[in-house]
């Protein structure tokens, strides 16, 4: 048999996190709220092939990877979230397509 090859720090990372939200049910879920920057010279490809984003996963390093900073939402804090939502953006809320104007701005701020 040929030995698997080791896991790459992205695939570690996730792993662990899967853990832990198995382990702490009161989660839904998590907000990415500090991610990896792209290297300058990484062309501008938003597309879904797999076999791209496989590749670029495989290439982070643990550092990187650890960088990452997420807020957990429990149910709780997912009402609110919705709450802000529709507080904000009003009856745009539910919208697909939405409009941010100045006159939205002046009602925000």
């Amino acid at each position: 048999k040929e030995a698997a090859a080791p896991k790459s720090p992205y695939d570690l990372y996730f792993d662990r996190r899967t853990k832990w939200l198995n382990e702490h049910k009161d989660i839904d879920g998590a907000l990415l709220i500090r991610g990896i920057p792209r290297d300058d010279d990484e062309e501008e490809d938003d597309s879904d092939d797999e076999g791209k984003n496989d590749a670029r996963n495989a290439r982070y390093t643990e550092e990187q990877m650890n960088s990452l900073r997420f807020i957990m939402v429990s149910k709780n804090r997912a009402t609110l979230l919705e709450a802000m939502r529709e507080l904000v953006l009003g009856e745009q809320a539910n919208d697909s397509f939405m409009m941010f104007n100045t006159s939205f701005s002046y009602a925000v701020l």
